[in-house]
C-alpha cells in the first residue's frame, strides 16, 4: 500500500503543487553542458573544461556559489552570470 500526503487549500481540496523555475540557473546547466561555452571560458578566463562536471566545478568557483541553483537566491551571483552568459552570445556571434 503506498500513501502520499497532499497539502489542502481551505475547501479541503489538493492544492496543486508549484515549481519554482528560475530562467538563470536552467541556462546555467544548459551551458555547462556546451563544449563553446567551454571554450569562451578557457579564452576568457584561462581557465581548461572539458565536461560537464569540470564545469560545473569552475562555475560555482567562478561565481563563488555552493550549486548553481543558488542562483535563484543570490541576486550579486546571479547578476554576474547573466553579464558572463551575455557575453558568451556576443562572442558566439562573431
Amino acid at each position: 500500500m503506498l500513501f502520499r500526503s497532499v497539502r489542502l487549500d481551505d475547501e479541503d481540496k489538493p492544492m496543486e503543487r508549484v515549481k519554482t523555475h528560475h530562467p538563470a540557473v536552467a541556462m546555467a546547466g544548459m551551458l555547462c553542458r556546451d563544449s563553446d561555452f567551454w571554450g569562451y571560458v578557457a579564452l576568457y578566463c584561462e581557465e581548461i573544461i572539458q565536461s560537464e562536471a569540470e564545469c560545473t566545478e569552475w562555475f560555482k568557483f567562478h561565481f563563488d556559489i555552493g550549486s548553481r541553483t543558488e542562483l535563484k537566491t543570490n541576486k550579486e551571483a546571479c547578476e554576474e552570470f547573466i553579464k558572463f552568459k551575455e557575453g558568451y552570445e556576443e562572442w558566439k556571434k562573431s
